[in-house]
Formats: structure tokens, C-alpha cells, sequence
């Protein structure tokens, strides 16, 4: 299975088994784990990153990765994709 780099053929068996031996289920099943062995977010989340990018696991990685990237830094995308505002400055006079 060329389209998802890094397993091995006994990961591609097993994946082809549990899906039916249905290829495209099967190479979905292994892209969840992939981005699910990021540690980043859940399995659902992993999911409806992957669904919203086509199931284009180097795309879903980089949105994964930014999003935590700015979550850490305070700003930025939430996760349900609404941009954060920045706090309004408070002007203080002595």
C-alpha cells in the first residue's frame, strides 16, 4: 500500500483483515493510526481532521501540528476552526 508511508506489510494485512478487505477502508484505518500515534488529539478527532483534508495524511498532520503548536502559544485556531481574538489591551494611567 503506497499511499500511506511507513507501515509494514503485516500492518497492511491486518488493516486489509479488520476492514473486509476493503483497500480504501483499510488504508483509512492505517492513516487514523498514524495520526492518532501523534498523541495530539483523540481517534475522533483524528477522523474528522483526516474527512475534512481528504483523507490527505500529510495535509491532516500539518493542521494537526499547527493547531497544537498554537493552542500552546495562547492563539490562534480553536478547534472547532473559529479564530481566537486576542484580549483587548487595557490602557492603565497613573
Amino acid at each position: 500500500m503506497e499511499a500511506v508511508h511507513g507501515v509494514t506489510n503485516e500492518e497492511v494485512r491486518n488493516a486489509l483483515r479488520r476492514s473486509d478487505w476493503n483497500p480504501m477502508r483499510a488504508e483509512q484505518q492505517l492513516k487514523m493510526e498514524q495520526l492518532y500515534s501523534l498523541s495530539l488529539c483523540s481517534r475522533e478527532d483524528c477522523h474528522r481532521i483526516l474527512s475534512k483534508y481528504q483523507w490527505d495524511l500529510q495535509l491532516s498532520s500539518r493542521y494537526l501540528i499547527r493547531m497544537t503548536r498554537e493552542d500552546r502559544v495562547g492563539g490562534g485556531e480553536r478547534r472547532d476552526g473559529e479564530r481566537e481574538q486576542a484580549p483587548a489591551p487595557t490602557e492603565r494611567r497613573v
